[in-house]
């Protein structure tokens, strides 16, 4: 068996996190601000395989239009430098960043997109939701983002709150890529 498969491999790594919450309610929010950012130094002297740094920058923002209506906003970035391994990088898809896109298809040291989600709770405990966004994957810093390489996101999707108290729904998403789709299922709004 080849020696570096990856198969065996230790990432350790010191940081730090930030993170700002001023949403009332974490479950359904529909005011205030969310904010997380990280920063994560992977290194050989602390036990690692790879030596490499991952920034995470997270934003999400809520207005309440009316009783039964939310517009919610979040944008999102990641960096990545040194020598990571090829699941170190950015990876496009994830954390319900722009769904649309299976995890893993695009990846690379540069990322970044922004989305909208329009939310309007209906009688009987059901809900809908509609969302679109735009992001880029960039393969190096010296590369100007390029419009043709843009990835568009949208759909749309019903919900069924499970908690009446805490607003707490159970979401199934259908959402389009530039050249695929998902369907994706969760407790909890996907931001």
């Amino acid at each position: 068996m080849p020696s570096d498969l990856g198969l065996d491999t230790n990432l350790t790594a010191v940081g730090f996190r930030l993170n700002r919450d001023t949403r009332p309610n974490r479950f359904y929010p529909s005011a205030g601000t969310f904010l997380d950012l990280t920063a994560d130094f992977f290194s050989r002297g602390l036990g690692s395989k790879y030596s490499f740094q991952s920034y995470k920058l997270n934003f999400s923002k809520y207005w309440n239009l009316t009783q039964n209506q939310v517009l919610a906003s979040g944008s999102f970035a990641c960096f990545t430098s040194g020598e990571p391994p090829f699941y170190g990088n950015c990876i496009y898809g994830t954390n319900s960043q722009l769904r649309g896109y299976t995890a893993g298809r695009y990846l690379d040291r540069y990322m970044f997109g922004t989305q909208m989600e329009y939310r309007l709770v209906l009688p009987k405990r059901f809900g809908l939701a509609g969302f679109g966004g735009l992001g880029e994957v960039v393969p190096g810093g010296n590369q100007p983002s390029r419009t043709k390489n843009f990835l568009p996101s949208g759909g749309g999707g019903v919900r069924f709150e499970l908690s009446k108290k805490y607003h707490v729904n159970l979401r199934v998403d259908f959402a389009q890529g530039k050249d695929s789709h998902t369907w994706s299922m969760g407790v909890g709004e996907a931001f």
